[in-house]
């Protein structure tokens, strides 16, 4: 009999609620705008499902507007998104500045702070922070994403990764496309792409490569690729277009590519080639292992320092240059030869060495004797004689003949 009454009680309250379509946990009366109404007394409240962000992301096919509490993330989240796609918000806001003190006190405006999720085992901790997918993600700044990937990090305020894997944004308004193992630690910073590229100086470009970085002093320095190349020191509009082990070491200077080439004075250039240096202030240096000097200055022009340099050597203990010019516009061919230029053709280039070496002068004075020395062939002119040696040591004297042409 006792459960005849139990079942007919219980088909009652479902009878109820269908009929009713409310239903009220602690009270008889439901509000007429809810379809569940929960009172209870002064010291209880409602206990949402409590999951991990891992457990949350493993609910199978969640149902739009699906309401969990995240222990990960410390906050109640909804599924704003689909089953398909699920993208979970969290809703956490700040309680705005009170109102003036009155019977009436108005309460300041809340905030709504929005995160957006997808992915597996993704955080986005940030205000406004998202990430789009990928595995293992985190954007940790106000405004940072990450748009997939591996175990990226976007951490800076207005940071992003694009992609690819162990990459860190760690400075403001800081990006990395993609690759792995990528960090942009200066202010409005990016990478590209490659692999342990670091642009730690504000404004700085790494495209991409391996191993390339910008130092924490220089600004606006970009690697446009390669294997570990620098900008290093005070370096501000610094480049390195690429190539490999490549240094730039003051302002406005560049290296275009090659290897193991160093641009050292202010607006230097090392266009290529292997183990150049551009020292002086606005030299300019190519080719192969050009010979190394110290010039007066690094930050000036001075007329006995080099302004264009193609280095002709073979390797580091054989430097040579095939043309120098200085900046005073004297040129000079330091590893050409009076052998070299006997054995070229008609448009070779002589040097002084040369000329001095394989030309005679008319000097204007005479011999002192008979036996001075002398040079067979060579020729002395005055006024009243010309003067001829006709053999090592030997002069003869020939009378000058005036007379009108």
């Amino acid at each position: 009999m006792k459960t005849n009454k139990y079942f007919s009680t219980l088909t009652l309250l479902l009878f109820s609620c269908y009929i009713f379509s409310q239903t009220g946990l602690g009270t008889t009366i439901p509000d007429g705008s809810a379809i569940l109404e929960v009172s209870a007394s002064s010291n209880k409240g409602f206990l949402f499902p409590r999951m991990t962000t891992l457990q949350r992301d493993l609910v199978s096919n969640p149902a739009n507007g699906l309401v969990v509490y995240n222990t990960s993330m410390g906050e109640i989240q909804s599924n704003a998104g689909t089953k398909l796609f699920p993208k979970w918000s969290g809703l956490n806001g700040a309680v705005g500045d009170a109102g003036p003190i009155g019977l009436t006190g108005v309460r300041g405006a809340s905030s709504i702070i929005t995160r957006a999720i997808s992915g597996t085992g993704n955080a986005a901790v940030g205000v406004n922070a998202t990430v789009g997918g990928g595995t293992g993600n985190s954007a940790v700044g106000v405004t940072s994403t990450v748009g997939g990937g591996t175990t990226n990090q976007a951490i800076g305020a207005n940071s992003s990764v694009g992609g690819g894997s162990h990459n860190i944004s760690v400075a403001v308004c800081t990006s990395v496309f993609g690759g792995a193992y990528n960090d942009t630690n200066g202010t409005n910073s990016s990478v590209g792409g490659g692999i342990y590229n670091n642009p730690v100086g504000n404004n700085s470009v790494i495209v991409g490569g391996s191993y390339n970085s910008v130092s924490s002093v220089s600004i606006d320095g970009c690697v446009a690729g390669g294997f570990s190349n620098k900008v290093l020191l005070v370096c501000i509009d610094c480049n390195i277009a690429g190539g490999t082990l490549n240094t730039t070491n003051e302002l406005n200077c560049t290296v275009s590519g090659g290897t193991l080439n160093l641009a050292n004075g202010i607006s230097a250039i090392v266009s290529g080639g292997i183990s150049n240096t551009a020292k002086s202030y606005g030299e300019w240096v190519g080719g192969l292992f050009a010979t190394e000097y110290a010039p007066t200055s690094a930050i000036g022009s001075v007329v006995t320092d080099r302004s264009f340099t193609i280095g002709n050597g073979t390797a580091v203990g054989t430097r040579s240059d095939a043309l120098t010019v200085l900046k005073s516009g004297v040129g000079i061919l330091p590893s050409v030869n009076n052998t070299l230029i006997a054995s070229g053709g008609e448009k070779t280039i002589i040097t002084k060495e040369y000329a001095e070496a394989t030309y005679y002068k008319f000097k204007t004075d005479a011999p002192a004797a008979a036996n001075s020395i002398g040079t067979l062939g060579e020729i002395r002119i005055t006024p009243t004689h010309i003067y001829t040696c006709i053999a090592t040591n030997t002069w003869v004297k020939t009378t000058a003949i005036s007379g009108s042409w």
